[in-house]
């Protein structure tokens, strides 16, 4: 299972790829530097609503999304807000604060209410971060089709004889020429990585 966490030194987005027990030293993709994540996962959940087009709720939690949907609609009782998409992460606050900022033009009076569609964010969020969503309602699961089921869990690129992921065993981010291995050792610890020669789009 990926999930995703928020580097403490450099605030890139990066992946974790593996379950984590207690906590794991992991090392940013961007700066190298390592970053402790927790096994308690997070979720930033987006919300939408069949009475109010295009307006979607954004917030974090440390519950299922779901639980706290219902949470949110016996507060508010007028908007029966619906899950449409969520991302995992370890570091809850911090990928939600960000993916604030990237919807800023399409925030309404500094509140967690977006007024944009569910097609858009995914698209906005997957460019700025290469983050997929981690669960998409039915209705809006042709929006990932592009992307191929190893693209999604482990989100290799192999282009131009680069590859690019995260060591199994070090954790280091990896950006290597493979010109067309099947396998490569990983330069920090040696660990030879299986190549899955799958083309970004």
């Amino acid at each position: 299972m990926s999930c995703s966490f928020i580097c403490e030194n450099c605030n890139e987005v990066n992946f974790h790829f593996s379950d984590v027990v207690k906590y794991e030293t992991v090392y940013c993709k961007e700066c190298d530097e390592k970053n402790l994540v927790y096994e308690n996962i997070e979720y930033v959940y987006i919300l939408d609503s069949e009475h109010s087009k295009n307006i979607l709720k954004i917030g974090f939690t440390a519950r299922n999304p779901e639980e706290r949907m219902q949470e949110i609609n016996l507060g508010t009782g007028s908007i029966p807000w619906k899950v449409a998409i969520f991302y995992r992460t370890f570091t809850g606050r911090k990928l939600e604060h960000k993916i604030f900022n990237e919807l800023s033009d399409y925030r309404i009076e500094k509140k967690e209410l977006f007024k944009t569609s569910v097609e858009d964010t995914i698209k906005i969020i997957s460019n700025s971060f290469l983050l997929n969503p981690d669960f998409v309602r039915s209705e809006f699961e042709y929006l990932i089709d592009e992307y191929s089921d190893s693209d999604i869990k482990m989100r290799e690129i192999v282009e131009f004889g680069s590859w690019k992921g995260i060591c199994p065993k070090c954790n280091h981010f990896l950006d290597i020429f493979v010109n067309h291995l099947h396998e490569t050792p990983c330069p920090y610890c040696g660990n030879f990585i299986q190549i899955n020669n799958t083309k970004s789009k």
